[in-house]
Order: structure tokens, then C-alpha cells, then sequence
């Protein structure tokens, strides 16, 4: 929880963890993850990005399209240009539109904005770089289409882990000696 944090945060600025070399915790995963009742040592997550994109157009009369800078056209392009993204296939990503704004008012007017969402996930940091650059790629792009201006901000990141294999490996040793069965350790 975000409260939580505030308080991890002051702890560590308190010196609770000098001269601790590593921290180890657990977490309860999503089935899909790992079945009830199932323990792992590492259960690997990926790297993760919110991207908000704007585009700025030209408001007008909806009488008039011709006066103004449709935004909302500009938007349909981007999207589906980032839908053609291609990155490596022999990794597992996915980016996704998860919301979009416009401005609220007439149904006969061009807007002058709109703004996207997007949630990235990528195997490691390389796959979710790629992925950032060609959706700032295609947002540049727009102003040559369109005449539309947009902006793309990482608004959240989250790298992936760089698993140590050894720490992975001593960890299934301890769930396997401390397990009800080892038939209930999952592999990595």
C-alpha cells in the first residue's frame, strides 16, 4: 500500500537496513501464476510501463472538419499503429490501450485533444525499451499525417529483475527441506 511505503521509506532513511546485503520476502501470486497450494522459489515477473500519450489537434465545427485538426482521427492512426508493433518473438510482451479522454461538450465539435493510456509488459527491459521508442516513433509521426502534435510520457516504470541464479536456486533448496511435499515446489 502506498502508506506502507511512506514507512519502508523512513525506515531505510533510519539506517534499519545498514548492513543488510540482501532482502528476501514472499508473496501470495495469482492462480494463473502459481496454483493454491503450490510454493516457488522465483516466480519471474517482467517489466512494466504506463504511457500516456497526447495528441493535440485543432478544434471545429463538426459543419466544418476542414477548419480544424481532428484529433480523434489522429488517435484511431496511432492506435493502430501501435497495435503493428513488432519486437522480438521469441520474447513475451504486450502493449495495450487501457484508456481514452477526450473533451466533454458538443457531439458537433472537433476536439482539440485527446489522451491515450497504454499498459506495457515485456519480458525484460530491453523488449519494454524497444517498445517505448517505436511508440514515441509513432507519435511523432503524427504531425506529418495529420498536422496533429503528440506527446509520449512514460508516466510509470517498473524494471524487471535481474535474477541471481544461485540466490534462486538456494531458495528452492529451502522450500523443498521446509515443504509439507516436495511435489508442492513448483519449478521457476
Amino acid at each position: 500500500s502506498r502508506g506502507l511505503g511512506d514507512v519502508y521509506k523512513r525506515q531505510i532513511k533510519d539506517g534499519v537496513l545498514d548492513g543488510v546485503d540482501i532482502v528476501v520476502g514472499s508473496h501470495i501470486r495469482p492462480v494463473q501464476d502459481l496454483p493454491f497450494g503450490k510454493y516457488c522459489a522465483s516466480v519471474n515477473h517482467v517489466a512494466c510501463a504506463t504511457v500516456e500519450v497526447r495528441i493535440d489537434g485543432k478544434q471545429a465545427h463538426a459543419a466544418r472538419p476542414h477548419l480544424g485538426i481532428n484529433p480523434i482521427e489522429a488517435a484511431s492512426q496511432y492506435i493502430a499503429s501501435v497495435g503493428l508493433i513488432k519486437i522480438d518473438p521469441n520474447k513475451s510482451w504486450s502493449v495495450k490501450p487501457t484508456q481514452i479522454h477526450s473533451e466533454v461538450g458538443a457531439t458537433n465539435s472537433i476536439p482539440s485533444f485527446v489522451k491515450i493510456a497504454y499498459d506495457l509488459r515485456a519480458q525484460d527491459n530491453a523488449a519494454l525499451e524497444a517498445i517505448i521508442g517505436r511508440m514515441k516513433l509513432a507519435a511523432a509521426g503524427l504531425e506529418g499525417c495529420f498536422g496533429a502534435k503528440a506527446s509520449c510520457e512514460v508516466t510509470e516504470y517498473c524494471p524487471g529483475p535481474e535474477y541471481d541464479e544461485a540466490l534462486g536456486e538456494l531458495f528452492k533448496d529451502c522450500l523443498l527441506y521446509t515443504s509439507p511435499s516436495p511435489r508442492d515446489v513448483e519449478e521457476s
